[in-house]
């Protein structure tokens, strides 16, 4: 990668293993990191320089993930696309987290490929339309098979006018307007 697409992106994990893990794969990718342990220093770092993504952590000593991304809002200070890395995902976890904007969610332990596609995701600005599993309204991506909350098989559907990928259950294209077959 030639550094001028060599993006930044910001590792907040308190395990320093999976930190160091994140540091190495994102390096690999050709980007450069900023790491932290904790997400009271990440405030600093995003009025200090330009960031293009975060990889997050939700419990850690202090404030946690969710904390941080409401203090962030509170203050106004930009948030770069964010990726939340964790081990501990419930359902409430997850609506709150979209709600506050997240561009993805990965459950620890995670694939390295599936962390490099989603970054690469993000990083490339191909954050597009929101999907959710018809069956327990779980956030899902455009190339998930299956619910990563339920195990619920997803189809993978095209609108008819403008191919756009959508969910089963939509009843119109998000991106057209065109009602869907149902």
């Amino acid at each position: 990668m030639d550094r001028s697409n060599r993006k930044t992106v910001l590792i907040i994990d308190n395990d320093s293993i999976v930190r160091h893990a994140l540091v190495e794969m994102v390096a690999a990718m050709g980007h450069q990191t900023l790491a932290l342990d904790r997400a009271s220093g990440a405030a600093s770092i995003l009025l200090g320089r330009s960031v293009n993504a975060m990889l997050l952590d939700l419990h850690m000593p202090g404030p946690h993930g969710q904390d941080l991304l409401r203090f962030l809002k509170k203050k106004g200070i930009s948030i770069p696309p964010t990726i939340v890395v964790s081990g501990y995902l419930q359902q409430e976890a997850i609506d709150d987290l979209i709600k506050l904007g997240v561009a993805g969610i990965i459950a620890k332990p995670f694939d390295p490929k599936r962390l490099q596609d989603e970054l690469g995701r993000v990083l490339e600005g191909r954050e597009g339309q929101a999907h959710f599993c018809p069956q327990c309204g779980a956030p899902t991506r455009q190339a998930d098979r299956f619910c990563r909350q339920c195990g619920t098989t997803l189809e993978a559907r095209t609108c008819p006018r403008c191919q756009t990928p959508h969910n089963p259950g939509d009843r119109f294209c998000g991106e057209c307007g065109e009602q869907l077959a149902k």
